[in-house]
């Protein structure tokens, strides 16, 4: 067993019981070998939060990791993982983008992360549609979109630009436009008188940009 997972469960347990029925778990996004940072959701005494957020470095990817859940007074089976991809629109400037990830999103169906046994479940990889799914939108939307995505440029001649830009996308999706990932929602629930019940969801943001 990694040190790092000893370390924390004995945190944990040191930790005391917490408040109600639902379980407490510290919860761990391990790395990919042979590289990769250990990527910590949750690690305190007392209930888990209804939300956490984290956010996933460039070029890293969370498929294949393995989700791991340390509370050692549980027994394997009393939890489940699934996870649902969202991805989002932009523009690329060949190089320079703008991420429109508060404007529309195509979200997948949950699949189940497989569960390893011992508190770890393995998240699944995206397919081809869950990648490049989005809802239908037109080329004006996509300009109003980036129009009020690009605030923060203050040089007039660049944001004409990528208005100039949204404009020459036959559709969303074609260059030079895009469709990403751009959030993965990862949904833990834990068995409680026979039920499934939710304990929380875990946004790992990703960045959509090279």
């Amino acid at each position: 067993m990694h040190s790092w997972v000893l370390a924390i469960g004995l945190m944990f347990a040191c930790g005391g019981a917490t408040a109600g029925n639902a379980p407490a778990p510290a919860i761990v996004l391990e790395p990919l070998p042979p590289t990769g940072e250990l990527l910590e959701l949750w690690a305190q005494p007392g209930p888990v939060p209804a939300h956490l957020q984290a956010q996933i470095d460039l070029g890293d990817d969370a498929g294949g990791r393995v989700l791991r859940l340390i509370a050692p007074d549980d027994k394997p089976g009393n939890y489940r993982v699934s996870v649902q991809f969202e991805t989002s629109a932009g523009i690329s400037g060949e190089g320079p983008h703008v991420d429109l990830i508060d404007w529309k999103h195509c979200r997948s169906d949950w699949h189940p992360a497989a569960d390893d046994g011992e508190g770890g479940f393995r998240l699944p990889f995206p397919d081809e549609r869950d990648q490049s799914c989005f809802p239908p939108a037109t080329r004006g939307e996509l300009r109003t979109a980036v129009h009020n995505a690009i605030t923060w440029e203050a040089d007039a001649a660049a944001r004409a630009r990528w208005l100039d830009l949204a404009a020459q996308a036959p559709r969303i999706g074609e260059a030079p436009s895009y469709v990403a990932i751009s959030l993965i929602r990862v949904r833990v629930e834990y068995r409680e008188a026979g039920a499934w019940r939710l304990l929380t969801v875990i946004d790992l943001l990703v960045p959509m940009g090279c």
